[in-house]
C-alpha cells in the first residue's frame, strides 16, 4: 500500500466512506507542509512556494516517479515517446537494399539521443526520491532541475520533425500499399539528423550545458 498512488487511495477511501472518514486534501496538504517545514527549519509559506515552483517546472516531465512508458502527461515525455517510437520503427523496418544504408546511418544517432534523454529523465525521478532534501537544499535543487530540463530539451531538439517524417511516411505507404513513401522519408531522415556534439553525449550529466 505504501507504494500505491496517493490520489487513487484518497479516491477509494472517499468512495467507500471508509469508517465514515473522508479526507480533506487541502487540510492534509497543509499538515504535510507544516511537518516538512518543522523538520527542515523552513517556514511553511516558503515550503509551499518551493513546492509550487517545483511543480511548475516539473510538469514538462509528466508524473515524477512513474516509468516513462507509463506517464500520461508532460511535453518532454511525449517527445521522448516519439523518439522511442522512431527508434523502434527503424529497428524493425524490413527495407530494400537502397534504404538499408540510410537506416544504418540513422539508427546510432537515434539510439544515442534516446539514451541521453532517458538518462536525464531518470535523474529527475532520482532527484525527487528524497523531496525533503530537495526542499532543504533548495538552491542546488533548483539549479539541478533547470539544468536537467535544459538537457532533456536539448537532447530532443529536432527529433519531432524526424518523428513526423517517419509517421507521415507510414501513413502514405499504407495508402499507396507500397513501401516507397516510407523509404523516401527514411532517406530524408538520414540526411537531416539533428546534431549533438559527441562531448555532450559522453560527458557526465553534471558537466553538461547544451547552450555551450
Amino acid at each position: 500500500m505504501a507504494s500505491a498512488n496517493t490520489e487513487r487511495l484518497i479516491e477509494l477511501i472517499n468512495e467507500k466512506g471508509l469508517a465514515g472518514v473522508r479526507i480533506d486534501v487541502d487540510e492534509l496538504t497543509r499538515r504535510v507542509i507544516e511537518i516538512t517545514g518543522d523538520a527542515i527549519k523552513v517556514p511553511p509559506a516558503e515550503i509551499k512556494r518551493r513546492l509550487d515552483q517545483i511543480a511548475e517546472m516539473a510538469i514538462l516531465f509528466g508524473t515524477v516517479g512513474r516509468a516513462v512508458d507509463r506517464k500520461a502527461s508532460g511535453f518532454l515525455v511525449r517527445s521522448q515517446r516519439e523518439l522511442a517510437d522512431l527508434a523502434m520503427g527503424l529497428n524493425e523496418t524490413r527495407a530494400r537494399v537502397e534504404t538499408i544504408e540510410a537506416i544504418d546511418k540513422a539508427m546510432p544517432k537515434v539510439a544515442e539521443a534516446l539514451a541521453y534523454v532517458d538518462t536525464r529523465l531518470t535523474e529527475i525521478d532520482e532527484m525527487f526520491k528524497d523531496l525533503g532534501r530537495a526542499l532543504m537544499e533548495w538552491q542546488m535543487s533548483l539549479m539541478q532541475l533547470i539544468q536537467i530540463r535544459r538537457n532533456v530539451a536539448g537532447g530532443l531538439d529536432g527529433w519531432s520533425q524526424m518523428a513526423e517524417a517517419w509517421n507521415g511516411g507510414k501513413i502514405m505507404a499504407a495508402k499507396a500499399n507500397s513501401p516507397d513513401p516510407l523509404e523516401r522519408n527514411v532517406i530524408w531522415i538520414a540526411q537531416n539528423l539533428p546534431y549533438m556534439p559527441p562531448c555532450k553525449i559522453n560527458s557526465d550529466a553534471d558537466n553538461l550545458d547544451l547552450d555551450d
